[in-house]
């Protein structure tokens, strides 16, 4: 079984695989991915609890 991490950057860390996107643009490889479908169910406390609100204000992303 081969201890690759991610097929694209063909990283067998998590630390190489870090490396490889941080030299690398997703532009450039796009042809390489495939699609994907997921779930993502948020727990609502969560989103109201303010020991973790800082954990979410100020990402320009967090869905």
């Amino acid at each position: 079984m081969s201890d690759v991490k991610n097929s694209i950057s063909e990283a067998t860390s998590y630390q190489e695989m870090g490396e490889f996107w941080d030299s690398h643009d997703l532009g450039y490889l796009w042809d390489k991915t495939e699609s994907v479908e997921f779930e993502v169910v948020l727990d609502a406390s969560f989103l109201t609890q303010p020991s973790c609100a800082g954990e979410i204000i100020g990402r320009e992303s967090w869905i």
